[in-house]
């Protein structure tokens, strides 16, 4: 099954809400779909946020992934 990942991303008073969604590509069914939200401030919050959606992302996939794999999603580099 193909399958398109696509999101968005919009401010409204201060906050910011990423809505990401997961559509199969021969029907345009909407598979799956989560919205993230933070303050604005570009701090921890925002890096955890990242790390949320990736889980999210990763957990809707039909793969299973190590705990190496698994840690490789969340790993930052400098």
């Amino acid at each position: 099954m193909d399958t398109v990942l696509a999101s968005q991303m919009l401010e409204q008073n201060g906050l910011w809400f990423i809505k990401v969604e997961m559509i199969n590509v021969a029907n345009g069914s909407e598979m799956w779909r989560k919205q993230y939200s933070w303050d604005g401030h570009f701090t921890g919050a925002f890096l955890t946020m990242q790390d949320e959606i990736a889980k999210g992302v990763a957990g809707q996939l039909p793969l299973s992934l190590s705990d190496a794999e698994r840690q490789r999603l969340t790993r930052r580099y400098t």
